[in-house]
């Protein structure tokens, strides 16, 4: 029990003697993190044609989605339904 105690104080003072350097690196691994998801979401938005589910409308047993330049597409053919068809 004491060899556990002994660990957690390490530690403990681990933390508090490398306190600049642990906050340095979750500030780069955070900024780094946002500099990526930003990128993703820019890229998606540029590369491929999302269509709205919320201005879709269905014609029988078919969902079709509204892109952006209005016309409308079946939903299946963004995304299919089966996986083997991905």
């Amino acid at each position: 029990m004491e060899s556990l105690k002994n660990k957690f104080n390490k530690f403990l003072t681990n933390i508090k003697v490398n306190k600049d350097k642990i906050i340095i690196s979750y500030i780069i691994c955070l900024t780094a993190f946002i500099i990526f998801l930003s990128i993703d979401q820019v890229t998606k938005s540029l590369l491929f044609e999302h269509g709205s589910v919320f201005e879709g409308k269905y014609d029988g047993d078919l969902f079709y989605v509204k892109l952006a330049d209005e016309r409308f597409v079946i939903a299946e053919s963004i995304y299919p339904k089966e996986s083997d068809q991905w």
